[in-house]
This record gives C-alpha cells, structure tokens and sequence, in this order.
C-alpha cells in the first residue's frame, strides 16, 4: 500500500517537472521570439527612416521646381504683357529649368554646369528679337540664380558636404569648439546608443533606458549632454526625443567607408 503511495508520488513529481521543463522551455522561446520581433521590428524602422530621409530630397526638389516653373510663367505674363512670344519663351526657359534639375538628381550639377546653363541663357539674350526682352532675361535670370543656390544648400543639406566649396585648412578648425560640439558629445558608448536608437525614430525616456540600460538621473545626464550639443532634440516639455540633423550628419560620418568595423 505504502509503495503504491509513493510511486504515486513519484510520478506525480515526474510530471509536475515535465510541466516545468515545458514552462521554462516555453518562456526561452517566447524570449527568443520577442528579441527576433524586436530585431526585424528596428531593421524596418531603420529602413522607414532612411527611405523618408532620402525622399525627403526628393520632395523637396519636386516643390522648388515647380515653384520656379510658376514663377516663370507669372513673371512672363506680368513683364511681357500682351508679346506674342510669351508661351515660346516661357517654355525655352522652363525646359532649361528642367534641364538643371535632371542634372541635379543625378549628381551633375556643379559650378562648371552651371556656368554653361549661364551661357545658354546669355546665348538666347543676343538672339532676342526686341529690346524689351531684356527685362525677361533679367528676371529669369534672377530665378535662374535663385535656383541654383537653392540646389546648392540642398546639396549641402541632404550631403553634409559643400561640394563646391573650399576646404577649411586644418590648421583654421577650432579644436575647442570640435571637441565641445562633436567629439566629447559622441565619445560615451551610451550617448551613442542613444543616437542609435533616435536613428530608427522618435523614442521616449523610458524607451531609451530600457535601450542603454540606465536609469534616472544616470540617462538624463547624458541626455542632456546630447541636447545641449544639439546632437538630439526633445519634442516639448517632457516629450520624446528625436536625433537632430546635425546627429544624423555625425552618424554618418562615424559609418563613413573607413571606420573601423
């Protein structure tokens, strides 16, 4: 009687341990599901962030050129008046717009390129019929200019570098200001996490200790030290934070071609 007791007990252990050892091996699979989703979970906010970020060049450009191309068409018609050669001449310049645009999506537009689109527009002067038309050439030329600045800072912008203009000497940096702006900001292994994780999006406080694993004050330090190089932003009083462009710049250059792996 006594031993069918115990192999009662025996084999109710024995499956109270099989219902554990499933627990546990359960709870282990949950965990490597929940690391999986959050991996495949940041790799597609990362994608989102880039592809927003190189659209936004994108937009931007739409919105310029057909900006231009109405102010063209408005100044033809206000400065023209009733000339018969408003709609020839507003769209001669316009396709040259056109052209300058095309080159600037794909990479061609440097100060050589525009200097020949200039000699274009100065080829066309010669050539006017009337004397009036100068004060067409003299506005498009404006627009012309406009446009090409333009170009130029989004270059600037969406590039982090001045393609056309002059390197600054070494010797001419200011190594306080680097240091205290860029270098000093960046050099903490959780204040880049930090930038790493604003880079796949806007995050919040408890979103963002969790990613570095501080707490309290401890990120708040570093936070801060992030916003006062304006490295990050914060979103309102108390809200998320959110990597500035002059965060995203520096990422970049840290994930530059030479950086050691």
């Amino acid at each position: 009687m006594m031993t069918d007791s115990n192999d009662k007990i025996l084999e109710n252990r024995a499956k109270d341990a099989d219902i554990l050892n499933a627990i546990d091996k359960l709870s282990g699979d949950m965990d490597e599901l929940k690391n999986d989703l959050r991996f495949y979970i940041k790799k597609t906010e990362t994608g989102i962030i880039q592809a927003a970020y190189s659209g936004l060049e994108k937009n931007a450009i739409d919105i310029l050129s057909e900006s231009y191309k109405e102010e063209i068409k408005t100044v033809m018609e206000i400065i023209a008046g009733d000339c018969p050669m408003i709609p020839g001449c507003s769209d001669k310049f316009a396709s040259i717009l056109n052209s300058m645009i095309s080159d600037y999506r794909k990479g061609d537009l440097n100060g050589k390129k525009a200097e020949e689109y200039r000699e274009t527009l100065l080829k066309m002067r010669e050539s006017a019929p009337y004397a009036s038309c100068s004060n067409c050439f003299d506005k498009n030329q404006d627009i012309f200019d406009k446009s090409i600045k333009r170009c130029g800072s989004f270059k600037e912008q969406f590039s982090g570098k001045n393609q056309d203009g002059p390197d600054l000497p070494l010797q001419e940096i200011d190594a306080e200001s680097i240091v205290s702006s860029f270098l000093d900001p960046l050099a903490n292994r959780h204040r880049f996490k930090v930038m790493q994780e604003l880079y796949c999006g806007p995050k919040s406080f408890s979103e963002l200790s969790e990613a570095t694993g501080l707490k309290g004050g401890n990120l708040l330090f570093h936070l801060e030290k992030l916003l006062k190089a304006s490295m990050i932003l914060q979103k309102q009083e108390r809200g998320v934070y959110v990597l500035s462009l002059k965060g995203a710049g520096a990422l970049k250059v840290c994930a530059g071609p030479d950086v050691p792996q």
